[in-house]
């Protein structure tokens, strides 16, 4: 897939699979931490986005809406994060994650991963990352996987470690970092 940024848009991206995305992501480069401030808009890639939906609408903590980056220190961490969720009435800003540019757990290539498990959250135990390059000013593809096996993220691979990498994408900022609602829920994991 060759890269020319002048025809990649949202409406683009949301119509190729997972896959696609997965192989356009690995052409891609990280963006800086310092540019990556504020909340982002995010959409899951179907048929995936649908089963995410329906887990989350049960056990919360609402639809995914994205997530926000900045770049705050956490321990030895340069960065941090959290995840946007739509509820009616408003949004909940929960799940935190550290953050960095770092080598992908996927190729190798740098990315900026974003790491659950230091804080307290579902996903602190699995090894959950997020990985994001950058296509274009204000749209990023990103990955996740598990290195244990999970419930709809799949298994994991023997050979790499890591489960199957699914694509999401995301544009923004689409407004500033505001922080989690409730720190004593995303408080930080003792290590």
């Amino acid at each position: 897939m060759a890269i020319s940024t002048d025809i990649y848009t949202l409406e683009w991206l949301r119509h190729h699979t997972s896959d696609e995305l997965v192989e356009l992501w690995r052409t891609l480069e990280a963006p800086t931490l310092e540019e990556m401030h504020g909340e982002y808009q995010g959409h899951m890639i179907y048929p995936l986005s649908l089963v995410h939906a329906k887990i989350r609408k049960v056990e919360g903590p609402g639809e995914w809406f994205g997530k926000a980056f900045a770049p705050l220190p956490h321990g030895r961490f340069p960065g941090q994060g959290y995840n946007l969720w739509f509820q009616p009435g408003g949004f909940v800003r929960t799940m935190r994650f550290a953050g960095e540019i770092n080598k992908s757990l996927i190729d190798g290539k740098p990315a900026l991963m974003g790491y659950y498990s230091e804080f307290l959250s579902h996903n602190k135990d699995n090894g959950m990352t997020n990985e994001v390059r950058k296509l274009k000013d204000g749209l990023f593809v990103g990955i996740i996987s598990t290195r244990t096996d999970h419930a709809y993220w799949g298994p994991v691979d023997p050979t790499t470690g890591r489960g199957k990498p699914h694509a999401w994408i995301m544009r923004g900022p689409i407004a500033p970092w505001r922080g989690v609602d409730d720190l004593k829920i995303d408080s930080a994991v003792a290590h």
